[in-house]
This record gives C-alpha cells, sequence and structure tokens, in this order.
C-alpha cells in the first residue's frame, strides 16, 4: 500500500479538513512466466491452473470540516 497526504494548500482549496490517496495492489510483479505449457509456480496448487491475477486498488479518505457556530 502506497498512500499520499495531501498538503494543507490542496485541502484548504478543496474546502476539506485533510485528503488522503491509496494506492494498493497485489501480484504486481510476477517474476515467473509459466514457460511453455508445463511452467511451474510454487504459490499455485495445480500446474495446470490459472496464474495468479494481478489486483489494483485507488482509495481517497476525505476528512470534512466541522462548522461551529
Amino acid at each position: 500500500t502506497v498512500s499520499y497526504l495531501l498538503p494543507g494548500t490542496i485541502t484548504n482549496a478543496l474546502g476539506v479538513s485533510s485528503a488522503t490517496l491509496h494506492f494498493t495492489g497485489t501480484n504486481l510483479f510476477i517474476l515467473n512466466d509459466h514457460i511453455g505449457d508445463w511452467g511451474y509456480d510454487p504459490e499455485m496448487s495445480n500446474i495446470r491452473a490459472y496464474p495468479l491475477m494481478r489486483t489494483f486498488a485507488v482509495g481517497v479518505d476525505v476528512a470534512l470540516r466541522r462548522r461551529v457556530q
């Protein structure tokens, strides 16, 4: 997971208290590519199974300001 907290100048311009951007990925760099029909990956349960999928997730956390009256 990689996250980035937006600086105060940007959050003030957006009218929010704080904002964080997130990126998460699974199996982004698979070094063992299947070699022909008999490639082997130790993470797989079967030699003929589909390779592991790469997954990505992107998110934003925003904290809104409370107005005090």
